[in-house]
């Protein structure tokens, strides 16, 4: 387990990326955040953090293009989609891409998410 939990947050909800950013210091981890997806990007390009949690639905460019864009630049390591799409549909498409988790918001709250995210993290 690295002593560094680094995190980006890319969810364009400022509340969200708010409340998810407190709880992972909180948890320990050192968090950027990015409201859009391109900037998200560009920030774990630049940063290289341990995990990327990503939301879908933000405006320019998508959670599912940020993604694919992470894995065609040889991002390897942890992104966990959270988003509010549960069709599986979505699921299957960002699992394709290269996700290696996917929650919907709705039924994590953040300690849930940060107990989930520390699992995977073990991996």
């Amino acid at each position: 387990m690295p002593t560094s939990k680094k995190i980006i947050i890319i969810e364009d909800n400022k509340d969200l990326n708010e409340l998810y950013s407190l709880a992972f210091e909180e948890a320990g981890f050192e968090v950027q955040t990015s409201l859009m997806g391109l900037d998200g990007f560009k920030k774990t390009m630049e940063w290289d953090p341990d995990v990327v949690l990503l939301d879908l639905m933000m405006p320019v460019m998508d959670g599912f293009q940020v993604l694919e864009e992470l894995r065609k630049n040889k991002f390897k390591k942890l992104i966990i989609v959270n988003s509010n799409l549960d069709q599986e549909s979505d699921i299957k498409r960002a699992m394709k891409l290269g996700a290696d988790k996917y929650f919907v918001k709705s039924n994590y709250i953040p300690s849930k998410l940060i107990k989930e995210v520390e699992k995977l993290m073990k991996k």
